[in-house]
């Protein structure tokens, strides 16, 4: 609803850029500061939605805060990029509640361009460029009272969790915590007030927060206690999030225990794998698989054309298991497979001697695989060793001179 033309002329000789805007953002009237703003009449954005104009990385920010002022009847005061003719502009807003009121029944917001202001503030002053470095670092920033109390946050919070900063405030940080490292967290606040401030380095821990979904976002925290400082005084958090970092780090470790050759478990996993099985006394099935005749494929053919045929049998043999049963290259042309509680070892024999016993395609050529399969299942007080010396001395037993054939 436009204002009653009584109250047109004060509106428009305010300093301050003043619109209305509806529940859903659509513009309702304008001011002229505002309109100046714009470089528009003020009858042309009418019907508009002022989140059209707003920068994509403070979108989300705007949305929380309208949304918020639906229930409120002053908004938070924030600042936000808008599109103006000349550029982006840096506007500070804050509005009021007023649906509903007989002769005005809209939001009015009201706002304030800091562009010129904030340029002169960075070029020239060290708090204001600290201030705006801190807004924008991929960092969140989060001031918390002795109690652990949420007192204020940096921008980031919302661009990481998707909160609204003052949403925040008066919450306790362990609500953000995924419960499994709530105590973790409430250690490492612990620790950090228990050391007087000044004496100590920054408390640091990899925990869980969860954002506005309830999905937990790997972050690392560093807490400092900064009580003592008048400027301050609260504990300092800075939280990163480390979601990539993770990734990394799991990739590493998943490559660590990989053959880089056929993708299967490697040496160092198949003892890790068969060793958890033995600590938990599961009863397992162990199969130590050799190709028989491959170094004179390797001689014959070269070595390209054997390690296509390792990638054809650790495919083969994969296909070949269950889900829950490892397949591995324990070194050359030597596989291993473990399957823990079996059941019928006569039956996964079988399937192994079957699998092994039909050709595969390298290139243009059809290789017949012949290899030998030594079985074994493990036993009270077995190691490692033992159990794969039975394997493998079991496969030996079984061994011949049969070479690899290679039809085409």
């Amino acid at each position: 609803m436009r204002p009653i033309r009584a109250g047109k002329s004060w509106l428009d000789a305010l300093p301050d850029p003043l619109v209305g805007i509806d529940g859903q953002g659509r513009l309702e009237w304008a001011n002229r500061r505002a309109a100046a703003m714009f470089g528009q009449p003020r009858s042309t954005p009418i019907g508009r939605s002022v989140l059209d104009l707003v920068h994509p990385e403070d979108l989300h920010l705007a949305l929380l805060t309208l949304d918020s002022l639906q229930s409120d009847d002053v908004s938070p005061l924030i600042e936000v990029r808008v599109q103006a003719p000349g550029g982006w502009r840096l506007l500070e807003a804050i509005g009021a509640n007023c649906l509903g009121v007989p002769g005005v029944d809209c939001l009015i917001v009201t706002l304030r361009d800091l562009t010129q202001r904030r340029r002169w503030e960075v070029g020239g002053n060290d708090d204001a460029r600290f201030r705006a470095v801190v807004s924008n670092a991929p960092s969140a920033l989060v001031l918390l009272g002795r109690d652990g109390t949420i007192q204020a946050t940096s921008a980031a919070v919302t661009r990481l969790l998707g909160y609204h900063p003052a949403a925040l405030e008066g919450t306790h940080l362990l609500e953000l915590v995924q419960p499994s490292d709530v105590q973790k967290v409430s250690d490492a606040l612990s620790v950090c007030m228990s050391v007087p401030a000044g004496d100590q380095e920054p408390v640091t821990v990899e925990a869980g927060l969860l954002d506005t979904d309830g999905r937990p976002m790997p972050f690392a925290l560093a807490l400092a206690d900064m009580t003592d400082d008048p400027t301050v005084p609260g504990i300092v958090v800075s939280a990163h999030n480390i979601t990539k970092l993770r990734a990394y780090q799991n990739a590493l470790a998943d490559l660590a225990l990989k053959d880089p050759l056929t993708g299967l478990a490697n040496r160092a996993a198949v003892d890790r794998r068969l060793q958890s099985l033995l600590d938990h006394q599961r009863p397992t099935a162990v199969a130590f698989i050799d190709l028989d005749g491959f170094k004179g494929l390797n001689d014959r053919y070269g070595h390209h054309f054997g390690d296509e045929v390792l990638r054809a049998v650790a495919q083969r043999l994969s296909d070949t298991v269950r889900p829950s049963d490892l397949v591995g290259r324990y070194g050359g042309d030597e596989f291993v497979v473990i399957a823990p509680e079996v059941g019928d070892e006569a039956r996964l024999d079988r399937r192994l001697i079957e699998a092994m016993s039909h050709s595969v395609r390298v290139g243009e050529r059809d290789t017949v695989i012949r290899a030998s399969i030594g079985f074994t299942f493990t036993e009270p007080g077995d190691t490692i060793s033992s159990v794969l010396i039975r394997a493998d001395r079991a496969m030996y037993g079984l061994k011949g001179n049969r070479p690899l054939r290679v039809v085409g």
